[in-house]
């Protein structure tokens, strides 16, 4: 299934909702996030939220702690991102830097900035579904795109009450695929 648009939505004390739009399929999906939450299987309230990319790959881990710190490793694809629950001054993290990447930008958020949403391109590169392009925004500002974002598939990940926490997916040389843990975010 591929996703066009995620959004979670508030209105006066009823249950956040998760909408689910498949353009191609033209299927509408709605969830009610507090009840997601209730059932969450990794930690209680955090809703696990993707893939986006390939199926290739070794799995990485989330650490639900909460992103001040994100470090992306691109080109024409992305590399590898890590991020930290604290801005890291030797820019360590979940995934390790991979070789042969020749930029990377470290993004730090404020104390009172927090992530909520998150988009991007996939492409077909060497054979593999890959995460060409990353977008992060956040309650403040917008960062990126980081790498190409021309011909390739998007997807968006958009969030209202919610704060992404942290990220997981699927690693070789390039980033092969990223998925989001969100939990409800009073404000």
């Amino acid at each position: 299934m591929h996703v066009d648009l995620v959004a979670i939505n508030t209105i006066q004390e009823k249950p956040t909702l998760l909408i689910q739009i498949d353009q191609q399929q033209q299927l509408y999906k709605v969830f009610d996030i507090q009840q997601m939450a209730n059932k969450a299987t990794c930690c209680p309230g955090i809703i696990e939220m993707g893939y986006w990319g390939g199926i290739r790959g070794k799995n990485w881990n989330p650490t639900p702690n909460g992103i001040k710190e994100i470090i992306i490793w691109y080109e024409d694809t992305v590399f590898s991102i890590s991020c930290s629950d604290k801005p890291c001054p030797d820019e360590s993290g979940d995934v390790p830097p991979v070789s042969g990447s020749p930029k990377h930008e470290t993004i730090i958020f404020h104390p009172d900035e927090f992530l909520t949403s998150l988009s991007g391109t996939t492409v077909l590169k060497d054979g593999d579904t890959v995460i060409q392009s990353l977008k992060f925004y956040t309650n403040k500002t917008a960062y990126g795109p980081y790498g190409e974002t021309d011909g390739g598939t998007p997807f968006d990940l958009h969030l209202m009450n919610a704060e992404i926490v942290s990220f997981f997916g699927r690693q070789s040389d390039l980033l092969n695929a990223i998925a989001v843990q969100v939990i409800r975010h009073p404000h």
